[in-house]
């Protein structure tokens, strides 16, 4: 891994994955982002190292699926907002998490109403890439439950 962060990576390649998580709005890609991502891991000594063999070598824990198996009367108490992008290519709606909580709404899995989804035109970090659409969902989300 080592090599790969000497000698492999650079500036321009992480530009380039990071522009592939902000798919509608790549612009946000600025120096200052890459910067971020790129100098702890040209300078961190073995934390870099550490830190990208941690992300692809370790268990990521449980899924929300388990979540939900293992914590179910607490978890169907719970109102759940999830704001999703239409374009998140590490999440897809389409993959196992998203037809998970979709079935949950579309079929009232926790006999609550409690789980709601509102998608966005965005990719992954869509919090960053359309933070107006997401904080307008989640206003509109929270009108409803608290002013309510």
């Amino acid at each position: 891994l080592r090599y790969l962060l000497n000698d492999i990576v650079t500036e321009d390649l992480l530009r380039d994955a990071l522009r592939s998580l902000y798919p509608r709005n790549p612009d946000r890609v600025d120096e200052q982002l890459v910067e971020s991502f790129y100098r702890p891991a040209k300078t961190g000594g073995d934390g870099g190292v550490d830190v990208v063999a941690q992300i692809y070598t370790n268990e990521a824990g449980y899924t929300p699926m388990e979540y939900h198996d293992r914590y179910k009367d607490l978890l169907d108490s719970l109102p759940l907002h999830l704001i999703w992008g239409t374009a998140d290519v590490v999440t897809p709606l389409t993959g196992d998490v998203g037809v998970f909580y979709c079935d949950r709404v579309a079929n009232n899995r926790s006999g609550k109403q409690t789980t709601s989804i509102e998608l966005v035109d965005a990719g992954h970090l869509l919090f960053d890439e359309k933070p107006e659409e997401v904080h307008a969902s989640m206003f509109k989300w929270l009108n409803r439950k608290v002013v309510t």
